[in-house]
């Protein structure tokens, strides 16, 4: 897979659960990692989060969501992608949207929705493609746009499939590694 991990990054996530984990390399061969709920950063009452960092250690982007409790089933709420100016169009998004959906599925989600509301620096026809590529659906309920995505077991095994186990950590494929046409029709 080609991602080395140096010391400082050993040492950076050493307090993490491995399962909380994944790394990654963009379009252009940068190395990144995302953590779900970093134990160093306080936890929001209403949220939980989801990082990316790049070799660096800074972050450059951040998953906002919820999980909403029913009787008979689970739905994530996704509150925000947000994904720095200069990573825009790396596939940084993409990996980080694919992280919290394995994250989600594995609490027993069986659905994504959240409001669409496109924030710059990102074009709100960029954000549109970017939900419509990922099996997204973009709808109205009431005055309001939302997005909406079933998470079907394909979507799942999709993510699965493309992950790789090094040294405990998990390393996400190529992006065109992963089928997406089976979860656009799902």
């Amino acid at each position: 897979m080609g991602i080395s991990m140096d010391n400082k990054i050993l040492k950076f996530i050493e307090k993490e659960d491995t399962s909380n984990i994944r790394f990654f390399k963009s379009k252009n061969d940068d190395m990144f990692f995302l953590i779900n709920q970093p134990s160093f950063e306080e936890k929001e009452d209403n949220y939980n989060i989801i990082n990316v960092y790049n070799e660096q250690l800074e972050k450059k982007g951040q998953v906002q969501y919820s999980i909403i409790r029913n009787r008979t089933y689970n739905t994530a709420f996704l509150y925000n992608i947000f994904v720095n100016e200069e990573c825009l169009g790396k596939s940084i998004g993409f990996y980080a949207l694919k992280f919290f959906e394995e994250v989600v599925s594995n609490k027993f989600c069986s659905s994504v929705e959240g409001k669409y509301y496109p924030k710059a620096p990102a074009k709100p026809e960029e954000v549109k493609k970017f939900y419509l590529r990922n099996g997204y659906s973009i709808e109205y309920e009431g005055y309001d746009k939302m997005i909406y995505k079933y998470l079907s077991k394909e979507n799942l095994h999709s993510i699965k499939n493309n992950t790789k186990s090094v040294n405990n950590y998990k390393i996400y494929g190529k992006i065109n590694e992963f089928d997406l046409n089976s979860e656009l029709t799902n």
